[in-house]
Parts: C-alpha cells; structure tokens; sequence
C-alpha cells in the first residue's frame, strides 16, 4: 500500500514518487495532496565552518625571511600540540559534568538561570586549578628572570611537573599538561636562531587564557559554542603562514562530532601561545589575547540556542499533552537543526523547514495518539527490562514511544542535513528542491525507524537484526540523554583468530588490546558478553563508564571509559554475526575516541575471568592519574619535520611486550629476541604505521599547520579531496622507507645496548619508547616543495614524486613509559 505525496509552494503542486513506510502495519493515509511548502524563502545563509585551513595563497609569493618564519612558527606549534592535552580537556569535560550538572534541575523554562548556575558551579570547582596555574606562571617566570644556579630551566620545569598537588588527578594531568607545554616553547625559542620577544610574555598571558580556555571546555560540554570558535587562529595563520581557517567545531566532513573537538580547541590555545613566544608586537599580541579572553560566557552563549534536550523534552511532552504532530514538528525540526549545527544553510529558509516538517508530521502522524503510543512504548519496556533495567512503571506511559518518534525524526534530520546533495538547494527551484529533499528524507526516515522501532514493528527486509531488540535513550527520568543502549546483550565466545581480526581505536587491534590490558593466554578462547551504545548529541564515553551499572564500569576513571571500542561492520559481523548493527564512516575504524560521531556505535566487553591487568604503580604515566588508567597497548608515532629534514619514528612497547623481550635477553636467548622484535615490528608495529598514515604521522611543514591529514578539510579550493589522498601516498612512501630502515637499527641496539632497555622497564612508568631519529636528510626539500605545490595552485602533471636515495644510520634513544612528543 503506498500513498503519493504532494507539496504545493505558492500555487505550484510538485508530485513526488510513490513512498511505502517501513512498517508492517502501514495504515498511513496522506490524502491527495499536501501541501507542506509554501510559507516563503527567506535569503538567511550561514555558511559551515570547521577549525582547520582551507584558503591558501600562492606559497611562491613568499620572500625568504617570510618563508623562514613560517617555518619556525609551525615547528613551535607542532612541539606544542600533544594528544594528551587534548585528552586532558575531554577528561575535564566529564569531571564537570560528574560534579556539577547532575546537583542541578533543569526544568522547562529556566534555561538562563540554569546555564548561569552551572557556570558559578564550575568556577568555583575549577578556581583551585586556576590558583595552582596561576602560582606556576609566577615560579617559572621568577626563575627565568633569577635562575638557580646549576639548575636549568628543563630540570626546574621537571620538578615543578612531578610535585603533587591537592588537585583531582583529571587537574593535575591539565597543569601538566600546560608545563610541557612551557617547556616547548621554551627550548623552541632557545633554538630558533632570530629574535624573539621574551618568554615572560606568554608565561603571564596563559594566566589569562586559563579561564577562556576552561569556559570553552564547559560550553562545549553543554552545546553553547559560539558559532565561530577560532576567530584567533584565523587572523594569526593569516600572519604568519598567509593562509585563512574556516570551520564550525562541531562538523568534520559530512558528519556531526557528538561534543566539541577537543583537538582543535587545542590548536586554538597553541596558536595563541606560540604567537606570544614568537612575535615581537606586544600591542598585537594583546588584542588577539583580548578576543580569545573576550569570547561569550556561559551565560551569553546560551541566548537564543536550544539545546537538544530542551527539544526533545518539549517534543515528548507536546504530543503526551495531545497536540497534533503538524505544529509540533515544525518546532522540532529547526530545533534539531540549531542545537546540531547541522544543515546551516537550510536553517531560516522557511520553505524547507516547512516541507520537512510535514513531510515528518505525515510519516510519524499514526504513532502520535496514546492508543498508538501507548503500545509502542510497552514493546520496547519488554525488551528492555533485563537488558537495560527499564522500570515497570514506564508500561503505563507513552514516553519511550515518544522518545522512539524523536530519535527517528532527530535521525532523519542529521541525514538531511549532512548529506552533500542538500548543498544543491541553493541551485533549484522550489518543485527541484522539495523532491531533492524528500528523496533524501524517505530512505533516512526507513533506516531511522529501523534503529528507533522494535523489530516486529517493521516490514520484513528492513529489521536491522533476526531479534526485534531496539536503541533506547539513557539514562532513564532524567531530562538530560546522554547515550543510547541497544535491548540485547549478546553472548560470544572470542577465540584469538576473531580477537586478531577485529580493529579498535588507534588502528591496534582487538586481539593486541586485550594481550596488553587483560590477564588472557595466548591462544585462549574467552567467553563473555557484549553491551552495545550509540553516541548521540553531548555523548563522552566516560558518561556511558560512570552510568552503567555493569561489572568494569561505573566510574568515571579513564581506565572505565578506555575499554569501549568501535562497532564497526566488520566487528559487527565477526563478534555478533548481525553486520547491519555496525557503523562505518570517516575514521570508524580508527578513529580517536576523543571525536566521536552522533551516531557512532561501540561496544563495551564483560569477559568472565579476564582479569585487568594493573600497571606495577597503578599509573601508566608517572605521577600523573594514579590508578586511573590501565596498561598502554603497543603504539607507533612518526614525525616528519620538513623544515629540518628530519624523521623520527617512536615505536611504544607495552609493558607485556616489554617484559617479554627481556625474559628473553636475561636468558640470552637472541633468537627469542629476534622473533618478538619482527612480531612487534614487522608484523604489527609498522603496518599499524603504514595503514593509519593520516592520524599517526605529524607533519611539520609550512603549509601543514593542521599537523595531521585526518585534520584536513575534504574540500580543498585547489584539487578536492584528492588533495589529502595524494599527500597520503606521499607521507606513506616516505615512513615505509625509514621503517624499513629502522628495524636493522633497533636489532643491533637489543644487541649492544639491551641494558638500556632493561633500565628503562625498571622505571615507574608503564612500558618502554624507542624513538629513532634521522637527521639532514637529502631529497627532503624536494618532497617539501612538492607539498606547497599540492597545496597550492600548480596541476597535477607537474608533480613528480623526489626520491631519497639513501638514509644514514639514525640516532636511537630509549624512553621509560609511552612518549611520543
């Protein structure tokens, strides 16, 4: 049984093609027509912006003195970067959340005395941290104006780090953090050979980027961004590497990051810093510290921006109180829209959101009454009693079928919004546009109510999975949905074949993850069961860790949140025999776990009788987050620094590595040595490397300020997205080189210097680095020039991949712990 749908704009009636809803007692009458259009189009266009650099100029017009101080200004902000710090401010998002929102209301209508109440909260929470920093500053800007003798700034800096503090460790691991980071700039400003402002500078002005920087992680934890988040690394980039930065923090791709990107917040911070330690105009410096200082609070960044639980809960609500769907929707839509960042351009055209939103009022129309609703909700109590403890006093109530209706339209909306083809509204006419979008609308809405609808509810050939299990909203009678947990806990038995085939975050597999965290023999089939989660819009993987009532979680120390892992298809497949409950996308696979999609999916094992191994001092990383983490897997880092022809590959091995390759030196069995060198180097280390290029390679390189490919737009204004693919297959040629040229030195120091190694695993931290390093490399230069030429305004015939014809033998140095900076 399918209906024809019509819109009418004005006097135009558009017919679109016949649609037949996914569910299995379809009963949806649409009549005739409808008209869903016809309010008008207003000319509002806000435009997507993201953190990173996508307008360029012709790198030729650079004079040398130009070119040499952009070369220096991004070697500065690549020392400063380190993925720890990033980490740190997503670890600072939870801890606020932790202990504040959840002593606070947020009823309807208080909106503004809410967010003003959180942000006194966390002020007064954060105001030791602060202290502590600002104390810092003043020692270290103390010492450099009267240093101690004998003492220097490195070793000063190294005691100032490791002295403890009345701060929680989530504190302590941020203060660090920003003293490395002192540290950084200063042994760059000792190297870079041409004057500089004095350090001083930067030290007193971090004190006052502190509390910006603080408010930028808070807003970001409750949706309140300003629109445009870096409006200081696009002026500064601009001043010293000619180039503009355009973005919205929240979009990457055509996907929607489920909270801010930590990361790019980070490089803001970096931008500002190196621009204080860099520069000599103090008048300039302090304007652009004043913007970023300046920035909206808490309380005016809320104004006028619903958050997504706002409209969700007035969704819910509405309908219970027996609205019709048509009104309601339409207030929904561009809600969604708004709170999600998504669709810009579509957000105050009148027209599309009035067709959207009848469009989704007739699709959602026959579940709005309570004799439908009311059923709805009851089927998914069913399934989830067990599962997901849902309440029996939840069977009497429409909520969660009201929830299920939300989180389909919420679905639909994100589809929409992020799909590339919308950008061809501007181009069409109405009749063009309102079929373009109801193209993209009705197949989104099948899929959505696939995830949303029990599966019994469905046709047959669209259920996700054999069951009728279904994603449910969490936590329940809260206002504030943080997740969403799948009906089912699946049982599986993982044999090592399986562990060994399925990825996790960083590229390592599940296999070598679990070898490295968990007390599991080789060869050894573990029995357990999996807990399945969908990120949604605020989503932090250390939110799912302290709300579940699971054994291995409920808490929110990293070492909880640090076990969840990607639903891939493949892991899907592999581990539950149902492909259709995985999710692929941009970095699914590989992804940073700090940069979660909305609706990204992971999955959380409960192994019976695999023990968590513990690092030997509770700590994986010195003094830093005692008992908080657990053991470091095997991992591998390179850097490329074009502007001094160098590589540096870091090769981690964790502790159950490490050990391993000592019992095997203690007993001078090289063989053995031998054999555990190529399984950590050859066979998992270097192809970890070689197939992650483009979140394991730092680039350093004048016009590389987003230091990684994964941080680079898809849309270039130059050659399109086959600008991050070429660069990949050149960075990919040239680490294949040097990894293959590292292991022969690796070997012969395991040969002549194993005692080192040996010193190194004796100490605190967990685990070992091996950091080789090549320096003056001939050919570099060539490769150098053909970047700018990628990246600028040449064609593609005139590129010819430079070769290295040979490499010397690189320094090796040996580091206690994981350390990749």
């Amino acid at each position: 049984s399918t209906r024809k749908i019509m819109a009418a704009d004005n006097r135009n009636v558009v017919s679109f093609r016949h649609f037949e809803t996914p569910f299995a007692d379809e009963t949806l009458n649409y009549g005739t027509e409808s008209e869903v259009g016809g309010k008008g189009l207003t000319n509002l266009e806000r435009d997507f912006e993201n953190p990173f650099f996508s307008s360029y100029d012709t790198y030729a017009s650079k004079d040398g003195a130009s070119q040499l101080r952009s070369e220096q200004f991004v070697d500065v902000l690549a020392e400063l970067h380190d993925q720890e710090f990033s980490n740190s401010l997503q670890n600072l998002a939870s801890e606020l959340e932790q202990h504040i929102l959840p002593k606070l209301s947020h009823e309807a209508g208080d909106s503004d005395q809410y967010f003003r109440n959180v942000q006194d909260r966390a002020v007064a929470y954060l105001a030791p941290l602060e202290n502590h920093i600002a104390t810092s500053m003043d020692r270290i800007s103390s010492y450099m104006s009267n240093p101690t003798p004998g003492v220097s700034l490195e070793s000063y800096l190294d005691e100032l780090q490791a002295e403890s503090t009345n701060l929680t460790p989530i504190q302590e691991q941020f203060l660090g953090g920003l003293i490395s980071k002192v540290k950084s700039v200063a042994s760059k400003v000792k190297d870079v050979a041409m004057k500089f402002s004095p350090i001083q500078i930067a030290l007193n002005r971090i004190k006052g980027l502190v509390r910006p920087l603080l408010n930028r992680v808070l807003n970001s934890l409750i949706g309140r961004l300003p629109e445009r988040l870096q409006p200081i690394a696009q002026s500064l980039s601009k001043k010293f590497l000619q180039k503009e930065t355009n973005g919205d923090i929240y979009s990457e791709g055509n996907e929607v990051l489920a909270t801010a990107d930590f990361d790019g917040i980070q490089r803001e911070f970096d931008m500002l810093i190196a621009n204080f330690a860099f520069d000599d105009h103090e008048g300039e410096n302090l304007l652009s510290a004043y913007e970023y200082e300046g920035g909206p609070d808490l309380a005016e960044a809320s104004q006028n921006v619903p958050t997504l639980d706002e409209a969700r809960y007035q969704f819910v609500q509405r309908l219970k109180a027996g609205e019709t769907a048509e009104p309601v929707v339409e207030q929904f839509v561009p809600a969604v829209m708004g709170a999600l960042k998504i669709g810009v351009k579509l957000v105050g055209r009148q027209r599309v959101v009035n067709f959207l939103s009848g469009l989704l009022a007739k699709l959602i129309n026959k579940w709005v009454p309570k004799d439908s609703a009311r059923p709805l909700a009851t089927s998914i109590v069913d399934l989830g009693m067990k599962s997901i403890n849902l309440e029996t006093n939840e069977q009497g109530q429409e909520d969660l079928g009201y929830e299920a209706l939300a989180s389909t339209l919420e679905e639909v909306i994100t589809s929409v919004g992020t799909d590339p083809e919308v950008n061809r509204i501007d181009a069409s006419t109405d009749a063009a546009a309102f079929e373009l979008l109801t193209e993209l609308a009705l197949p989104a809405f099948n899929k959505a109510a696939a995830n949303n609808f029990p599966g019994n509810w469905l046709k047959v050939g669209l259920q996700a999975t054999k069951e009728s299990d279904v994603w449910v909203l969490l936590p329940r009678g809260k206002k504030k949905k943080m997740y969403k947990k799948y009906t089912r806990i699946f049982q599986v038995s993982l044999t090592p074949q399986v562990r060994d085939s399925v990825k996790t975050f960083g590229g390592t597999t599940l296999g070598q993850y679990l070898k490295d965290t968990r007390t599991i023999k080789d060869g050894e089939t573990v029995q357990g069961r999996i807990h399945l989660y969908e990120a949604i819009s605020g989503t932090l993987l250390s939110q799912i860790a302290s709300q579940e009532k699971v054994p291995g979680l409920g808490t929110t120390a990293s070492n909880a949140s640090s076990q969840f892992h990607p639903l891939t298809v493949h892991a899907a497949t592999a581990l539950l025999g149902e492909p259709k409950l995985g999710i692929d996308g941009q970095n699914a696979t590989v992804g940073n776990a700090a940069r979660i999609k909305i609706g990204q999916r992971f999955y959380y094992l409960e192994l019976n009788g695999a023990g968590v191994r513990r690092p030997r001092n509770g700590s994986a990383n010195g003094s830093r987050e005692k008992g908080s983490r657990l053991p470091r897997t095997n991992d591998v880092h390179a850097t490329i620094n074009f502007s001094k022809s160098e590589v540096t590959l870091a090769y981690y091995f964790s502790e159950v590595s490490a050990s391993r390759m000592v019992e095997r030196l203690n007993g001078n069995d090289w063989m053995g040595v031998a054999a555990e060198l190529r399984s950590n180097l050859s066979s998992f280390l270097n192809p970890l490397l070689h197939g992650n290029i483009s979140s394991k390679v730092k680039i350093v390189h004048e016009s590389m300020p987003e230091l990684y490919l994964e941080n680079l737009p898809e849309t270039e204004e130059f050659l399109g997205s086959a600008t991050k693919g070429l660069l990949e297959n050149v960075v990919k040629k040239l680490t294949s080189k040097f990894s293959d040229s590292g292991y022969d030195t690796i070997k012969q120091f395991f040969k002549s210097r194993s005692e080192e190694f040996k010193t190194a695993l004796a100490k605190p931290e967990d685990g070992v680095t091996l950091k080789l390093k090549w320096k003056g490399i001939t050919g570099m230069s060539q490769i150098k020039t053909l970047i700018n030429m990628v990246r600028g305004q040449f064609s593609l015939s005139d590129l010819k991949f430079p070769t290295i014809q040979s490499i010397t033998t690189p320094e090796l140095g040996v580091v206690p712990g994981k350390s990749f900076n």
